[in-house]
């Protein structure tokens, strides 16, 4: 009798056991805990299905331009190795590197002699994690092609490994991760001096050549559309594109309007017309609100201005600044908004909040050279006459050892190091820090 009472003591406390566990968990079904959002100012990485999954693909880092890494810089700051580019002083003679997944770093180094090829060439270079020569390939269709001297495109690293950058001399080349010609496109028209190649989501590709039009490439490199408005789009601009794929960005050449939205198709939204020169791809947040800066031609700067617009083309807000030539526009992940501003004499840091505010300037010790980059816990990476690393509040970090000239944009590889291009006076050079 009480081995029967205690099995069904037993069998109870099973039983209702079970069945508050059943409720407590259809009540945890039916009223889940939501995480609070985040504040809209929060910038993410926005993940892009054509581009290399790798930390730095393309100049600026994707099709928005926030010069945003998403890993920290070097915590040594001591170089690793420095390869010897042979090339000339001059501004335009390396582009800035990109990375693909296996850590392969490319650029375009330009007025290289070869002795096949005595006069300059533009040469496409893949060099190892460890600063080897793996292969270096000239821009161009084939040997009997002399090809052109020199290139201002950074490559860009697609999902696929092939490598796409462009030719002054009217061409887009596709390579291979061997450094094997895929196809090219010749352009028709003008030389094509586009900052950087542009892909879709789905891989298209876009450019602006000197005339001022707009190309759309299919993936295989055949033309899709072109356009051109008014006085054309800005030669050296790339186009920016949305977070969700469906808007492209242009600034106008002058005498265009200043800023131009079209659909992925080619079809035109609306513009933002302003009397001063939109400078720069204009930067584009997680939420689609844009960010450019404003260019004065006649030194007039009582009208410049960094404007914030929404995905409509309405200002949010703008921002007085004393530059004719102000520098890009780089995002924290905060939402924060850095630029380097000047009044002829004088240079200064400026970090504005998400809303326009001024949090705070630093002044720096002369003229910037290099594109302004940021790396995931908000330090700025700047050469003025050093190459310097800045806190987010403006502060020096550290001096890291580059004394040539920085031209182009830092990048972050996965190993939280620092590559760059730098002029010399007669070599330019690929350097690693750690």
């Amino acid at each position: 009798m009480y081995t029967k009472v205690r099995s069904l003591s037993i069998i109870f406390l099973v039983s209702m056991t079970t069945i508050i566990f059943l409720i407590s968990s259809c009540k945890q079904d039916k009223d889940p805990i939501t995480p609070p959002a985040d504040p809209p100012e929060t910038q993410k990485h926005i993940e892009w299905p054509s581009l290399a999954k790798s930390p730095w693909p393309m100049y600026g880092g994707g099709p928005q331009f926030t010069f945003r890494s998403e890993y920290n810089g070097p915590s040594i700051g001591e170089v690793e190795w420095t390869l010897n580019v042979p090339g000339v002083n001059k501004v335009q003679s390396i582009t800035s590197p990109v990375i693909a997944p296996d850590s392969t770093i490319y650029f375009v180094s330009s007025y290289e002699t070869l002795p096949d090829f005595p006069t300059p060439n533009a040469l496409l270079y893949a060099v190892e994690p460890d600063g080897t020569i793996k292969w270096k390939r000239r821009i161009a269709k084939d040997s009997s092609d002399y090809g052109w001297f020199y290139s201002l495109t950074t490559p860009t690293v697609l999902v696929s490994g092939d490598i796409i950058v462009a030719s002054p001399q009217f061409h887009i080349f596709s390579f291979s991760p061997e450094g094997n010609l895929n196809w090219y496109f010749e352009s028709p028209a003008k030389a094509i001096d586009s900052r950087t190649i542009v892909a879709s989501k789905s891989g298209d590709l876009f450019f602006v050549n000197q005339d001022g039009v707009l190309y759309c490439l299919n993936p295989n490199g055949s033309l899709k559309w072109t356009q051109y408005v008014d006085f054309g789009f800005s030669q050296s601009h790339s186009p920016s594109i949305s977070p969700d794929g469906a808007t492209l960005y242009l600034t106008g050449a002058p005498g265009s309007k200043s800023l131009y939205a079209f659909t992925i198709d080619g079809i035109q939204k609306w513009f933002f017309d302003n009397p001063k020169y939109l400078l720069y791809h204009p930067l584009i947040d997680n939420e689609g609100n844009i960010y450019v800066p404003t260019h004065s031609p006649k030194k007039d700067t009582v009208n410049s201005f960094i404007y914030s617009l929404n995905g409509n083309g309405e200002i949010r807000w703008k921002y007085k600044i004393s530059s004719q030539f102000p520098s890009n526009l780089v995002m924290d992940s905060y939402g924060n908004i850095y630029f380097i501003d000047d009044n002829g004499t004088s240079f200064w840091i400026t970090c504005l909040d998400y809303n326009g505010n001024k949090q705070w300037t630093k002044i720096l010790s002369q003229v910037h050279t290099n594109t302004l980059f940021i790396d995931r816990e908000g330090s700025l990476y700047i050469y003025t006459d050093h190459f310097y690393k800045y806190s987010n509040k403006g502060n020096t970090v550290t001096t890291l050892p580059i004394s040539q000239p920085i031209w182009t944009s830092p990048i972050i590889g996965s190993d939280n190091s620092i590559i760059v291009t730098s002029v010399g006076s007669s070599n330019t050079y690929l350097t690693k820090i750690k």
